[in-house]
């Protein structure tokens, strides 16, 4: 059984991009344990990066969650990958 501190320490650690492998490494715990936890226990929020201006932005896991910032990034992203282009979004982002 996890405690609340490795809970919270594999959530921490996957944000911060670690792989599951890492994770039991730095954790001394099984890797099978640290996949259980997440599938089992997916958390509420996560911090991603906007892949087509690379932003950071809190993604919220309700079902109906977006890879991008934004509908304008996520319209030129795909145009991008349609045409084989390279995706660059406005710059002037707030």
């Amino acid at each position: 059984m996890l405690t609340n501190e490795q809970q919270r320490k594999i959530y921490d650690l996957r944000n911060s991009g670690l792989s599951y492998g890492e994770i039991s490494k730095e954790l001394n715990i099984p890797k099978s344990t640290v996949g259980a936890f997440l599938k089992n226990y997916p958390e509420p929020i996560m911090r991603v990066y906007c892949p087509c201006c690379g932003m950071p932005f809190i993604r919220v896991l309700d079902g109906n969650h977006s890879m991008f910032c934004s509908d304008e990034c996520e319209r030129i992203y795909l145009k991008a990958v349609e045409t084989k282009t390279i995706c660059k979004a406005k710059s002037t982002k707030k």
